[in-house]
């Protein structure tokens, strides 16, 4: 599992990449307790779950008052390129621990 931002994460199996969302939420079943996950979408690559990610962002923000197409074009642009260098910068950190 990747922790991408916040209480976003990635879940990766053999065939996809699952966007997801702690919902702040336990479960609880035969004494263990667990995470309730709220999917955001299953995806191909970790591009475009991240880019899931960054829009589910974008949106929660905008909801708060009315924008016009230009500021949301680039808060999106200004989102992506902030978590773009978050990842950068983390594989720079592993690929300097190695």
């Amino acid at each position: 599992m990747i922790h991408v931002i916040d209480g976003f994460y990635i879940l990766v199996d053999a065939y996809q990449y699952i966007a997801q969302e702690d919902s702040g939420a336990k479960l609880s079943s035969k004494g263990k307790e667990y995470i309730k996950w709220n999917v955001l979408g299953y995806y191909s690559s970790i591009d475009k779950a991240v880019e899931r990610i960054i829009t589910e962002l974008i949106n929660r923000r905008m909801k708060k008052k009315t924008y016009e197409l230009a500021d949301y074009i680039a808060d999106y642009k200004a989102e992506t390129l902030r978590l773009k260098k978050l990842i950068k910068n983390s594989m720079k950190e592993v690929s300097n621990e190695k």
